[in-house]
């Protein structure tokens, strides 16, 4: 006899009393849904803690200057015995890539530089007469521009450098720094490198004082353009063939980075990123005391980069001491216009002797220079060992770097 439906027991307490089939893994079924889940979160959290590292260390400048991607050693090596192809380059300036015809059979001379870098001045200017000199008869002349700081990937800032150089030969812009890499470049450095007309490489080297070296490389590139052009009589010349620089003849110009991890002493290494925030010196030797340090004083916000005046003002300066014989700063203008940034030395105006070439004296005697758009500003000249100080009129100015070109012979701190 069937019970009644009202005295049946649940359907639920039926099933409960039945005995369980559970999968051998079921119990771990939770754990897996919970991996499952929590995969793309721990990728995505990976590729973001990658991005972080590349951006802001161990390196400096533009992306964190890929991690890996420079030897930091006195002279790091051309990775071919031929001249690398330049298909890398993001794009040019003063003409378009070379292609291969115009090349082959050509005295070709590479140079990787940074526009921040002082010594890539003095090596520019005496490429462009090499390139106006030398052209007809076969040389050419290309520069490779891999910038230290983002502002200087920019395409414009590229073109205002060169046309304030007067350069007019092709030069490729390598922002990711692919083509540095391939000829050996470093941070901050001139890697000169010559090919000869089959393309052979016949002398390659970082520079240490371009103004002193280049006229051995001159020299290899006149040897090859007598081989390719044995009817033109080129002047003679006593240089030889350019060794391995002697360190304590041609000292390396030194930067003091002023923003993020190459930042490696000093109240900036200590301060937090990303706010202003006030410091302070209770003593003059807190701030003129140890050389190549630099010390703010006043109002200041730390960045990625560099450090931004937060405030102007007499109050508000950056200290350093040093021995060299010339002193540059790279520095970009507030996002609203240009700045006035006065320059002391010793806690003294600048002599007109020892004004850099962007330096000026008002009526007054009192010196100064205009930052007008990011770039390197050489500020003063005159060897000996100073204090200088920088005091930007208006907040919002950016100062990236100092650069120090030590004197001749001296060693580089």
């Amino acid at each position: 006899m069937r019970r009644p439906a009202a005295l049946a027991p649940p359907r639920h307490a039926r099933a409960a009393r039945r005995p369980a089939t559970v999968p051998p893994f079921a119990p771990h079924a939770g754990i897996l849904r919970l991996v499952r889940r929590a995969l793309p979160i721990v990728l995505s959290a990976g590729l973001l803690a990658l991005g972080v590292a590349l951006a802001l260390g161990p390196g400096r400048g533009l992306l964190g200057r890929f991690a890996g991607r420079f030897d930091r050693r006195p002279e790091a090596p051309l990775r071919a015995e031929r001249l690398p192809a330049l298909d890398a380059a993001a794009e040019w300036i003063n003409g378009g890539p070379p292609g291969p015809d115009a090349l082959r059979g050509r005295v070709v001379v590479v140079a990787v530089f940074s526009d921040t870098d002082p010594a890539a001045l003095d090596a520019l200017r005496m490429l462009q007469t090499w390139h106006q000199a030398y052209g007809r008869f076969g040389l050419r002349v290309i520069g490779i521009l891999a910038p230290e700081y983002a502002f200087a990937a920019a395409r414009g800032s590229a073109e205002r450098f060169a046309s304030r150089l007067g350069l007019d030969f092709p030069i490729a812009l390598d922002p990711m720094l692919w083509l540095a890499h391939e000829f050996g470049a470093e941070p901050g450095s001139v890697r000169m490198t010559i090919a000869d007309p089959a393309g052979v490489v016949r002398a390659s080297r970082i520079l240490a004082r371009p103004a002193a070296e280049l006229s051995s490389f001159e020299h290899v590139v006149r040897e090859e353009l007598r081989a390719l052009h044995p009817e033109i009589a080129f002047p003679r010349d006593d240089a030889g063939d350019p060794g391995p620089p002697a360190a304590s003849a041609s000292p390396v110009p030194r930067s003091v980075h002023l923003g993020g991890p190459a930042v490696v002493d000093g109240p900036l290494a200590r301060a937090e990123r990303g706010r202003a925030q006030p410091f302070t010196a209770e003593f003059r030797f807190q701030v003129e005391g140890t050389a190549y340090v630099p010390y703010p004083v006043g109002w200041w916000s730390p960045e990625a980069e560099g450090v931004v005046a937060a405030r102007g003002g007499a109050a508000n300066f950056l200290a350093i001491r040093y021995d060299a014989a010339r002193v540059g700063v790279v520095a970009a203008p507030p996002p609203w216009g240009r700045a006035r940034i006065w320059v002391l030395r010793d806690d003294a105006w600048l002599p007109a002797d020892a004004l850099g070439e962007d330096a000026r004296l008002d009526a007054r005697g009192a010196s100064y220079f205009d930052v007008t758009e990011p770039r390197l500003y050489l500020v003063c000249r005159g060897a000996g060992n100073h204090v200088l100080k920088l005091s930007p009129e208006a907040p919002g100015v950016t100062f990236y770097a100092f650069t120090f070109e030590p004197p001749a012979g001296a060693a580089t701190p």
